[in-house]
């Protein structure tokens, strides 16, 4: 931004308006970076309208001339800058590689056709205006370029915090927004969560079988949690889910959501909920939360036990 500035200065010494505009083009809208002159208390967000305006095509002399703005644009300006004095007249000049690619614009307005810019006499300074507008150009193309990086880099973290199969965070992912959280204020809520019987699938219907029923459990968990929850696979059968700003009345139905919706989608998953408050720190209900889920597993094992254990017991006195 400030080198952007500078060679701004530069510009203007130069080619002199009351007004400039400097705009890179990210994806498909034109972002401010840069600007000089006038127009101080229009508000970035405006002047990126003002770049994206629609304006009518400008004359191609040496590709950077001027021309009196229309009766419909100085309307369109009018509306976007709110200002008293409007501008008459227009310089704008679109940054292209060579292969023809827009990377930016620059936009100058003046209220009074600028002295150079007599049609007789042709713009003086060629080529230092085309010297100037070149480091522009090649300044945002730089920036691009630095962008593009950062968003690989991003996107690159991002995949490496993500669980492959079921689009859930991973371990890792998990491990950083925990550290995100412990800074933070308010209640926090700590479920863990293990499926039933994955190894039994595994080994009798095959990886593939419980490939799908891992994805089914992690779209069933998110499609009962909102958007801003937090959802990972931290191991081969366990998920774990944090949920900021609950009370704990609103955990509990959570959980029995959560219930709900496994049920009908007949998974069997061992849950258990624990709060920060209960133990003062987020360790202390991961800790909680993953015994409970161990008694919860216990608890439904037993209860599985002794429902076959009767179950048989019925089907042996028929027998007899």
């Amino acid at each position: 931004m400030a080198l952007l500035a500078l060679q701004l200065d530069l510009l203007q010494l130069f080619l002199p308006m009351d007004c400039w505009v400097v705009g890179r083009l990210d994806d498909a809208n034109m972002r401010v970076v840069a600007r000089l002159g006038g127009l101080e208390g229009v508000s970035p967000g405006k002047l990126d309208h003002l770049l994206n305006y629609q304006w009518a095509a400008a004359s191609e002399t040496d590709g950077f001339d001027y021309r009196a703005l229309t009766e419909i644009e100085r309307t369109g300006l009018g509306a976007l800058v709110e200002t008293g004095s409007l501008p008459g007249f227009i310089r704008l000049i679109d940054l292209r590689w060579p292969s023809g690619r827009k990377i930016g614009s620059v936009l100058g307005l003046n209220s009074t056709a600028p002295p150079l810019m007599e049609a007789q006499s042709g713009v003086a300074h060629t080529d230092e205006i085309g010297l100037c507008l070149e480091i522009i150009k090649v300044t945002l193309g730089l920036q691009l370029e630095l962008l593009a990086a950062q968003k690989l880099v991003v996107e690159t973290r991002q995949d490496a915090q993500v669980d492959a199969l079921t689009g859930l965070l991973n371990r890792s992912g998990w491990n950083e927004r925990l550290v995100a959280a412990a800074s933070g204020k308010g209640e926090i809520a700590i479920c863990f969560a293990d499926l039933d019987f994955l190894k039994r699938i595994n080994d009798s219907n095959g990886h593939l079988a419980g490939d799908e029923l891992l994805k089914l459990a992690a779209k069933t968990l998110l499609s009962t949690l909102r958007n801003n929850d937090c959802v990972a696979r931290i191991g081969g059968d366990e998920f774990a889910i944090m949920v900021q700003g609950i009370t704990t009345n609103e955990a509990h139905a959570m959980v029995e959501r959560l219930k709900q919706a496994l049920s009908a989608a007949n998974i069997g998953m061992s849950i258990g909920l624990a709060f920060r408050s209960e133990g003062g720190s987020l360790q202390e209900a991961i800790a909680l939360a993953d015994a409970r889920m161990y008694e919860d597993k216990n608890s439904r094992q037993r209860s599985c036990t002794a429902i076959r254990n009767d179950l048989t017991a019925r089907l042996g006195s028929f027998d007899q």
